[in-house]
């Protein structure tokens, strides 16, 4: 395709739609599978008779990992293109995980069934977030939310199914198999065809030269000759001006063209920097409801087998406040910021009063608030900062966020550890986490405002350019 020809608006629809399909399956097992690991947490505890700090930094490592490496997987998306990225993280991770299933203690789940398992998962989770704007606009939350609705289901069937698998085979096996079932990730990803970059050029502007499209050089002798001629009416100096202008976009659109691994700009909008802060906040509060959630049910006397269908719950409510919401972002009802505040006052309260409940009915409620709200953050996030830096860094913004999320997913299950070893319960992790739910809604009710001054900033930017121009014409 020649170079220089103005970008395609995303499709919306069409092949999008088998992408979203795509990033179904890949989510499902990148983000779906480590939701399951509360229930090899009581299996690691036992058989290793190990602390909760400890165990529980197996699951940090592998949750923030997803999320900690996204930049690099951003930076290689970027670079090499979403679906060959996305299989190598399959392969990375399904291998990881069979390895696991040979460990002979802590060290060596930390570093495969976390770290390695966790960077395979990162590269199959960011380029489903980048494939997906490319081919989506108008109807981005939308897409957005049906393809992580896949994560919802995977919480809906890992936790069962690895109980099952742990009571039928025992943890080493159930690794073994989980390990092969990651290899569809590369079923998913599959459908990750790269957008085409360009569109055809209007019959205008192929009129003004055939040669433009294939040779900025020979655009630039032809104006050269042009205007050596002494001679030149009117309309030849009007050629001269568009073939000009012509060179110079298509120059810039190829300087523009080429893909940044990771573009730093993005740290130049407090907006921006704000939402990071909250990342953090906010990965250290969900993560203690994902990882610990099931433990807390069993050491209230729960059986294992109920406490793993509490995370089915938490996943049914996911999966289906994602759609909910893609729905509602599509007909124009949703506003990202204002949703974002009402789903970090849920769980913040859903947090703080867990700890005195008592009954298995108690934890389903719990289950459903702290699914809803998960749902709204995953779905949202991303609008919300392609809203913040724009299409073209679109996927940078977002894998540098996601370092964010994985800073707090990293230090939150080890200081809820901590919390649990030293007090002897669950009770003071869980206040942890609802302390750190409304310092974030604290911090996201900030949004709006920084967001006015901002624009006002443009604003005053753009008149005093005018200003300029307008003295200089003078």
């Amino acid at each position: 395709m020649a170079a220089g020809r103005p970008p395609k608006p995303p499709p919306d629809g069409g092949w999008g739609w088998a992408v979203t399909a795509g990033a179904f399956i890949t989510l499902f097992f990148t983000n779906g599978l480590p939701q399951s690991f509360g229930v090899f947490y009581v299996e690691f505890r036992d058989y290793f008779q190990a602390s909760a700090k400890s165990v529980s930094l197996i699951g940090a490592l592998m949750f923030s990992m997803v999320f900690f490496m996204s930049p690099i997987s951003a930076g290689l998306a970027n670079t090499k293109g979403c679906r060959p990225i996305a299989m190598v993280g399959g392969v990375l991770a399904s291998l990881s995980l069979v390895i696991s299933s040979f460990a002979p203690g802590l060290k060596f789940l930390y570093i495969f069934m976390g770290i390695l398992t966790g960077f395979g998962f990162s590269l199959g989770f960011v380029p489903c977030l980048g494939i997906i704007a490319q081919y989506f606009k108008k109807k981005h939350i939308m897409a957005t939310a049906v393809s992580m609705s896949g994560v919802a289901l995977g919480t809906i069937i890992f936790p069962p199914l690895c109980n099952r698998m742990i009571n039928k085979y025992g943890w080493r096996s159930s690794l073994f198999i989980l390990g092969a079932m990651t290899m569809n990730i590369l079923v998913g990803s599959a459908l990750f065809r790269p957008l085409n970059p360009t569109q055809v050029e209007t019959d205008e502007e192929s009129s003004c030269s055939d040669s433009e499209a294939d040779s900025v050089s020979r655009l630039d002798a032809e104006s050269t000759d042009v205007e050596s001629a002494s001679d030149s009416s009117e309309s030849e100096d009007s050629t001269i001006t568009k073939r000009k202008r012509r060179t110079k976009e298509i120059r810039a659109s190829d300087t523009n063209g080429k893909p940044k691994a990771l573009d730093l700009s993005v740290f130049k909008s407090y907006r921006y920097l704000l939402i990071c802060v909250i990342c953090v906040l906010a990965g250290m509060s969900f993560v203690t409801s994902v990882i610990f959630l099931v433990p807390y049910a069993t050491s209230r006397g729960i059986p294992l087998k109920m406490a793993a269908y509490l995370m089915s719950v938490f996943g049914l409510v996911n999966f289906l406040g994602r759609l909910l919401q893609g729905i509602l972002a599509n007909a124009g009802l949703l506003t990202p910021t204002k949703f974002l505040c009402v789903h970090l006052l849920i769980i913040t309260v859903a947090n703080f009063l867990i700890p005195f409940g008592k009954s298995y009915v108690a934890f389903v409620v719990y289950a459903v608030f702290a699914g809803l709200s998960i749902a709204g953050m995953s779905a949202l996030f991303p609008a919300l900062i392609r809203g913040m830096v724009g299409d073209e860094k679109f996927q940078s913004g977002v894998g540098l966020s996601q370092l964010f999320v994985g800073s707090g997913q990293f230090l939150g299950p080890v200081i809820s550890g901590t919390l649990i070893d030293k007090t002897g319960g669950f009770k003071a992790a869980f206040m942890f986490s609802g302390f750190l739910a409304i310092l974030s809604f604290v911090l996201m009710l900030l949004e709006p405002v920084l967001h006015k001054l901002e624009l006002a900033k443009e604003l005053t930017k753009e008149s005093e350019e005018k200003d300029i121009a307008i003295t200089k014409t003078e």
